[in-house]
């Protein structure tokens, strides 16, 4: 299926690298290898895979002494209308959205596990579900490509500017998602146990267990059944039997995957409550306020990461939940789009900038569409706005771009 093609491609660092690597050029078997520093038997086994399951290609095989030699490279997409987008069968939709999630999820893991998003004082990472109307659908869709020409146009005044002052750049990527949720979900609950509640409040453990902080955001992103866990929990507090029922699965099957997301950190135990002679479980997601650049600056290294894992393996739950969904098949408007720019210092500023008018103007949009529909009547809908601008984990000179 191609929704497990996602998800596996994205569920081990060899592969999350391969496919970054990849996003650059065509590659061999050797090559990748050494850029990797695996083994080339090892390597050999995710290329085959990946290959099988279309989230790479054979660019080209050549003649190499007495052996054919393959090349190969990310799956080619090209930045499409929405006129082209709703021209594709459905099956064609699904897969150029899976392409693209996987492309985007490999080059966040890639840069997340190799610190970029510790030492970059500017780095952007927000997502929300925003309640919107039918305008406001189409006024989330408007700025995100307003948003996506504004960065392009950094770029180019960032290349000019270098040929005169001869200053480096650095390879950025920037992430811009809009698309309705798996599940419409209004804004999230208040959390604040009752009286006969026990609280548990608890900083940042993301990695604190068996695994790695990146290890963490990993396991909780490659299995199904995580990932609506993570996903439902966004949207507030939940028990064991009522994660079951919204996931369709049975409270038996769903403890190990709890018992392993709490473990790591990826989710929080809210508050307990005594129901009859047992105490009840509550869980959430790990809360996360919006942090100003300041405030992650003031962060401990090890603690930007663990922030940096939590809204990673957020976005990348959403974004699988309503690809598993089918919503990236059904909306006209659907935006996902990624590339990197090499841009100069100044560059790299304008484009955290950019990123934080786009991320006010969602909420002005959300705002203006409860006063329609208050007047209206008409229902809304979730859409999920994702907004990233991170260090590539590499950089990248020329090369292929999404």
């Amino acid at each position: 299926m191609v929704e497990d093609a996602v998800s596996y491609a994205v569920g081990h660092r060899i592969r999350i690298e391969i496919r970054a690597i990849l996003n650059e050029g065509v590659r061999t078997h050797e090559e990748l290898a050494y850029l990797t520093g695996q083994p080339s038997s090892k390597v050999g086994h995710h290329i085959k895979e990946l290959v099988e399951d279309g989230s790479i290609e054979i660019a080209y095989v050549k003649p190499v002494r007495n052996t054919i030699q393959h090349y190969y490279r990310a799956v080619n997409v090209p930045f499409y209308s929405d006129d082209e987008v709703a021209a594709m069968p459905p099956e064609a939709r699904q897969a150029t959205a899976g392409v693209i999630l996987q492309a985007l999820m490999a080059e966040a893991q890639a840069a997340f596990w190799a610190g970029k998003m510790i030492h970059d004082r500017r780095v952007w990472l927000s997502w929300r579900w925003f309640n919107v109307d039918s305008r406001g659908r189409e006024d989330i869709a408007d700025d995100l490509g307003r948003s996506w020409t504004r960065v392009q146009e950094i770029e180019a005044e960032s290349a000019a500017r270098c040929v005169v002052s001869g200053e480096s750049t650095k390879s950025i990527i920037v992430t811009l998602l809009g698309f309705e949720r798996f599940r419409f979900s209004s804004s999230p609950p208040d959390t604040t146990p009752n009286s006969d509640e026990t609280a548990v409040v608890e900083p940042i453990r993301l990695g604190q267990g068996k695994r790695t902080i990146e290890d963490a955001v990993s396991y909780a992103i490659s299995h199904r059944i995580r990932i609506e866990i993570l996903a439902i929990l966004n949207e507030g507090v939940h028990t064991r039997d009522q994660l079951a029922d919204l996931t369709g699965q049975s409270p038996t099957r769903i403890k190990h995957h709890i018992k392993e997301l709490l473990d790591d950190g990826s989710i929080e135990l809210a508050y307990t409550k005594r129901v009859g002679n047992l105490m009840q479980h509550y869980y959430r997601a790990v809360k996360m306020p919006f942090y100003s650049d300041e405030e992650i600056a003031a962060m401990p290294p090890e603690v930007r990461q663990a922030t940096a894992g939590v809204i990673l393996q957020a976005v990348m739950a959403e974004a699988q939940a309503a690809f598993w969904a089918g919503k990236m098949v059904q909306d006209r408007r659907v935006w996902l789009s990624w590339r990197w720019f090499n841009v100069d210092s100044r560059g790299r500023e304008e484009i955290a900038d950019e990123l934080a008018r786009s991320w006010k103007r969602m909420r002005e949009i959300e705002a203006e569409s409860a006063t329609r529909s208050a007047i209206s009547g008409e229902s809304t809908k979730s859409i999920i706005v994702t907004s990233l601008g991170f260090e590539r984990f590499r950089p990248i000179l020329s090369g292929r771009k999404n």
